[in-house]
């Protein structure tokens, strides 16, 4: 069984971009390719659309697969289509489910589609191939087999989740509760640059521009863009002047027409730091919804990797998915409902009525900088709601123009700020931007909250940074000082405990320390909160040592 929450390793060789080969007869190669491993796996297939767009069914192991061809890629895009479905009431489930399994997995995505007809979520398994002669069948097999896995991991945990939610009788587990179990509920889902002072943004927040988007995303600053086509089913375009401008929203939800399905982005530039070699990189954004109020898209990256000799494993060079939105809502309604929410905090303040305070008006409260206020409440509406990168835009902006004045905050603004710190942090860690979450999270995990803590560990864990079991080692150890003070310790220390320890077995295997891997997890085995991630831990530590 593939390990639910494990970051798998990427180690697909690299290939010079420039030889990757494109077109009919490439892809009449690869037709031939896949029709041959078919035939030694005594499997049939079903052909479908001509021309460019070519799709073949087929059945391995009782399983549905679909590989789709295209003259314009070199890969070949290979789907487990409608694995599971489930009710139109599982919606919140669904998307928190496939987000947590995204940021889990390298090239293999969960997606989900609505059945209009049926009121159903269908869910698929998509991932990209590049097939040559010596090696297809294996690679093909492989990704099948991972398929069938990650179905009965995805099943098993929606299962639990949904158990879950009964027990709690809500159908919103991250509703259902209130803030620190919010936060602790996107914490498990893990498992810079300065703004010139007077300058109120350095990010444009009206439009999410290519530009923007490869450097907040893919840390790729200062590329030059040679050329950007877009394929849709109803266009196809190309762009050669400025690229970096193009909108990304405009993809998916072309002026005064109905949202695509799906699109794709093709970039090709040059990056300053290999000067002279032009490097690809695709952009899927497929269709995830909408409402009166939002258009729902989720942009989907592929890099192809340079260097054959080695796996790249610079982050902006890595798979990502990303869930972002187009909004319906003007800016003037945006505003109306913040001076709404500005209007309501002041008279439950005047009241004396704290505790009746929201989320967001906690939160800008104590910031008497209207403007600055209302990139706050922007800011956070969008990070929970899981547009974790258009969050980002908003958020830094708030936390460098905090950081300017930061020596004549008062203690209740300063908590504002070390908040917003915190959050510029998650988003940058959804992005895998590892290294610029360390910054902003570094600063705040002084002040030994658990939520804070928790996030900073995450990313020295993720990173791998070489400080990450030391750093673990010595808050277990300031815990257990702790708790022997404690005659009844209370729930959320026993579940910070619970999490170091899952973090430290996690090193142990990384570092391959598999006997001290295995006392603790055996431990864990007695605790209900750390029992299912043990086992499944002894179980791939199992099959390390069977591979030796």
């Amino acid at each position: 069984m593939i390990d639910f929450f494990r970051k798998k390793k990427n180690t697909t060789p690299g290939r010079e971009a420039n030889f990757l080969p494109v077109g009919k007869e490439h892809v009449q190669q690869m037709k031939a390719l896949v029709e041959k491993v078919l035939k030694n796996l005594n499997c049939q297939g079903e052909w479908k659309g001509t021309g460019s767009n070519q799709m073949l069914d087929f059945v391995f192991q009782s399983g549905n697969f679909r590989l789709y061809f295209n003259e314009s890629s070199p890969y070949v895009n290979l789907t487990y289509p409608v694995f599971f479905s489930t009710s139109m009431e599982n919606l919140n489930l669904i998307r928190s489910l496939c987000n947590q399994t995204n940021i889990n997995t390298d090239l293999t995505k969960v997606i989900y589609s609505i059945n209009e007809e049926k009121s159903e979520i269908d869910l698929h398994i998509v991932t990209s191939l590049y097939l040559e002669e010596s090696s297809a069948q294996a690679i093909m097999v492989r990704n099948m087999t991972d398929a069938f896995q990650w179905h009965t991991a995805f099943v098993r945990k929606f299962e639990s989740l949904l158990e879950e939610q009964k027990k709690n009788k809500t159908d919103d587990l991250e509703a259902s509760n209130k803030e620190f179990d919010r936060e602790m509920f996107l914490l498990r889902q893990q498992e810079m640059r300065r703004q010139p002072t007077g300058e109120w943004r350095t990010n444009s927040t009206g439009r999410i521009s290519l530009g923007q988007f490869l450097d907040k995303a893919l840390s790729l600053t200062d590329v030059t863009p040679v050329s950007l086509n877009l394929f849709a089913d109803d266009a196809s375009e190309e762009w050669q002047e400025n690229i970096l401008d193009f909108d990304l929203a405009k993809a998916i939800c072309p002026e005064n027409r109905p949202p695509r399905k799906r699109a794709v982005l093709s970039l090709v530039y040059i990056n300053p730091a290999l000067p002279g070699i032009e490097q690809w990189l695709t952009l899927q954004l497929s269709f995830e919804g909408d409402d009166k109020h939002t258009v729902w898209f989720r942009v989907t990256t592929c890099h192809t990797p340079l260097a054959k000799e080695k796996p790249q494993h610079q982050s902006g060079l890595l798979p990502l998915s990303v869930l972002m939105a187009m909004d319906r809502v003007s800016v003037k309604q945006w505003t109306d409902e913040f001076n709404y929410m500005w209007q309501d905090a002041a008279d439950k303040m005047e009241k004396g009525d704290v505790d009746s305070l929201s989320e967001e008006q906690r939160l800008i409260w104590f910031v008497d900088n209207p403007k600055m206020a209302e990139t706050l409440y922007k800011g956070h509406k969008l990070f929970v709601s899981g547009r974790y990168y258009e969050a980002l835009l908003y958020l830094e902006n708030a936390y460098w123009q905090l950081q300017d004045a930061y020596e004549h905050l008062s203690s209740q603004f300063r908590d504002a700020f070390f908040e917003v710190g915190y959050m510029v942090g998650f988003c940058y860690s959804e992005l895998h931007q590892y290294t610029r979450a360390q910054y902003y999270l570094e600063i705040i995990e002084q002040l030994h909250r658990v939520k804070y803590t928790e996030e900073y560990v995450n990313v020295m864990v993720n990173m791998g940074d070489f400080r990450a079991l030391n750093l673990v080692d010595d808050l277990l150890g300031k815990m257990s000082e702790r708790l022997r003070d404690e005659d009844e310790p209370e729930a959320f220390l026993l579940a910070f405990v619970a999490f170091l320890n899952r973090r430290k077995a996690y090193l142990l295997v990384e570092h391959g320390r598999m006997e001290e891997a295995k006392a603790l997890l055996n431990t864990m085995l007695e605790d209900p909160a750390n029992r299912d991630f043990a086992i499944n831990e002894l179980a791939y530590i199992q099959r390390l040592e069977k591979k030796d």
